[in-house]
């Protein structure tokens, strides 16, 4: 297992900065680089021990959920690290900060997608081995 290591430190602390304009842009950017991943996932490691598809939709929704992403965040340690002036750290604060790290993993790895795949794997064992989510 391995965690992402940044070129451009700025663009991890913009992710950790809630409610700036930069971190807006990472959690939009993040958002979606983690459905596709968290998508990925759930095909690959989820899907064939299913047996009726729509239970894959349920896991998929489960692991996207804000509160999913904020105990991720809780576990894992990033919740200390936010930055947030006029607002309290609430599930739908950490769920965007942990958005916002994917999007700053997916630009600061030049838009690897393979970068944040790796992050979303390694984070989900960390997370489930203390805690199992599905």
């Amino acid at each position: 297992m391995s965690i992402y290591k940044f070129k451009n430190k700025e663009l991890l602390q913009h992710a950790f900065s809630y409610g700036t304009p930069k971190f807006a842009q990472l959690e939009w950017v993040g958002d979606n680089v983690l459905k596709l991943v968290q998508g990925d996932w759930c095909i690959a490691q989820i899907s064939p021990h299913l047996s009726r598809p729509r239970d894959l939709n349920i896991i998929r929704d489960r692991i996207q959920s804000n509160k999913y992403l904020a105990d991720m965040c809780d576990q894992i340690g990033w919740t200390e690290q936010i930055i947030c002036q006029h607002h309290e750290k609430n599930s739908k604060t950490k769920a965007g900060v942990f958005e916002a790290v994917f999007g700053a993993v997916y630009k600061d790895s030049g838009n690897d997608i393979e970068e944040c795949r790796k992050l979303w794997n390694t984070l989900y064992v960390i997370c489930t081995v203390h805690k199992p989510y599905i």
